[in-house]
């Protein structure tokens, strides 16, 4: 958000100081950033990304070579066997009890 905040600032302050009340699509792409400037920034947030992804290429190579599993199935644990609908193991009521109202 901050680079889009600066960007449209250097447009809007460059519109302003050449006497304009708008700014257009030139002077946005004159404001606009080198591409090689963005190029890095688009990389820098690509290998951000992938140290924050639990999963990512090099933490999965490092446990191949290691010998440890890298399946995502293989770390999910089973929470219930029960089947979908069957009910959960309770105590019912056995005998007559009366209700009070």
């Amino acid at each position: 958000m901050g680079v889009l905040k600066d960007w449209l600032t250097r447009a809007l302050t460059a519109t302003l100081e050449d006497g304009q009340e708008t700014f257009t699509k030139a002077v946005l792409e004159r404001q606009a950033l080198p591409t090689r400037k963005l190029l890095r920034m688009a990389r820098e947030i690509r290998e951000g990304e992938e140290i924050l992804t639990p999963n990512s290429r090099s933490q999965m190579e490092l446990r191949s070579l290691l010998g440890m599993s890298t399946g995502y199935a293989e770390n999910q644990t089973s929470h219930s066997s029960r089947k979908v609908g069957k009910r959960n193991p309770v105590r019912d009521l056995v005998g007559s009890h009366e209700q009070s109202t």
